[in-house]
């Protein structure tokens, strides 16, 4: 049987890699992974806003990834009223049960699945709760794997996903902090990421 490319097309589509025809243009329509993996309900996000901050006042995003090889691929990303810095600090430690819980949303709106991220401040063992911590106190160590600064007002960044998607190492603890370097100042920070095991 020879098949035409349209019947060919469609047959991979069939087979679940993300390939087929737009129905409404019969034109062939991919996605790339990080858009298949929020259609999959993998992809999920947290942020928090400060409107008042003072001068080195910060603002901290922490959690844990579990010992799986679901990796996480984030971005951090941040937004700043004045001039400020981020960090994405790796293997840092803070006070156990501090700061509040953070909560984390499945960009995919209609599916049923959950973060394995994990969070201790609801208790003294790292839980998935779907949450991070927000504002831990006594931060501390860890290795600055990337700073990113600001040096003008209402700076956000980051762009692209291959530029900036960093791939998370299992098992570790992270915290990404906003800190301002002015005063009269509010900051932001997003993160955004999808949890994939290789297949």
């Amino acid at each position: 049987m020879t098949l035409n490319p349209t019947e060919y097309i469609r047959l991979l589509g069939a087979g679940g890699e993300g390939l087929g025809l737009d129905e409404a243009f019969n034109v062939l329509a991919a996605i790339d992974v990080p858009h298949r993996e929020v259609h999959e309900g993998h992809s999920f996000v947290t942020n928090t806003v400060d409107t008042d901050m003072d001068a080195a006042a910060t603002l901290i995003l922490a959690f844990k990834t579990p010992n799986t090889p679901a990796w996480g691929h984030m971005i951090a990303s941040f937004g700043a009223k004045a001039t400020g810095h981020m960090d994405i600090i790796e293997g840092p430690a803070w006070t156990n049960q501090t700061g509040s819980q953070n909560p984390i949303y499945n960009r995919d709106r209609n599916s049923a699945l959950k973060s394995a991220i994990l969070e201790d401040q609801s208790s003294a063992a790292f839980t998935a709760t779907e949450n991070v911590i927000l504002n831990p106190t006594g931060l501390t160590g860890g290795t600055i794997i990337q700073s990113i600064y600001s040096w003008s007002d209402k700076k956000t960044t980051t762009k692209d996903r291959d530029q900036a998607e960093i791939i998370l190492a299992q098992d570790t603890q992270y915290a990404v902090r906003y800190t301002s370097d002015g005063a009269t100042n509010a900051g932001e920070l997003i993160l955004n990421w999808y949890e994939h095991a290789n297949e």
